[in-house]
């Protein structure tokens, strides 16, 4: 396993069945929902959590296909866990800071929010944490912002199509948002992107100068 000897391999294990279990469940309990309601299941893609909380259960799911092809589960480190580590933690404290107030989903679908934006969020960085080995290179906090400014014009194409803006600060057509507004909060996600991007980079580099490995 390509992890750091802080853990060991019955712990990872451990802790990436619990976020498979969570993920797997989460995603499973949201789209029947959805389908028992005659809702369109697609609709929850328009979504930014939804879109990472899938990357991160493709991400187990690999990993479990893979635990034992070493040379496989390299494509799921480095980078590619770094990235996935930002964009969940972008899911949950936007979540908890700016649209948590006005969410309140009931029954099944407030089991489904708790597990997208609070527990999967926790395992995943708690993972990262306790088991990255890799010192990531600075640029990466850029490269990081690839598929985040990807999703950014997928939403405002969705939005100006069907009228309706999943996020209140991508919202154009409202007066009190506008395109000045829009701008503004533009420049304050990927500022925060960038930041926590940072942060993963600093904390990487400063695993591999204690000598974790």
């Amino acid at each position: 396993m390509a992890h750091s000897s802080f853990i060991s391999d019955r712990s990872v294990l451990a802790l990436r069945g619990i976020g498979l279990i969570l993920s797997l469940l989460g995603m499973a309990i949201l789209h029947a929902v959805r389908a028992i309601n005659g809702q369109a299941v697609l609709n929850d893609f328009q979504y930014f959590s939804t879109i990472v909380n899938w990357m991160i259960l493709l991400w187990y799911l690999m990993y479990f296909l893979w635990r034992n092809q070493e040379q496989k589960l390299q494509v799921l480190y480095g980078r590619t866990k770094g990235a996935l580590v930002v964009y969940i933690a972008v899911v949950s404290v936007v979540y908890s800071l700016l649209l948590a107030a006005d969410h309140n989903p009931t029954g099944l679908l407030a089991f489904t929010n708790i597990v997208h934006h609070y527990l999967v969020p926790v395992v995943f960085v708690a993972d990262y944490l306790l088991t990255d080995s890799t010192a990531y290179h600075w640029r990466a906090s850029f490269e990081w912002l690839v598929f985040p400014l990807l999703y950014l014009g997928y939403a405002l194409l969705v939005g100006a199509e069907t009228g309706n803006y999943v996020y209140f600060f991508l919202d154009i057509s409202n007066p009190d948002i506008g395109v000045s507004g829009l701008l503004t909060w533009i420049a304050i996600l990927i500022t925060f992107f960038i930041f926590l991007g940072l942060l993963v980079i600093v904390y990487s580099k400063k695993i591999i100068h204690r000598g974790r490995s």
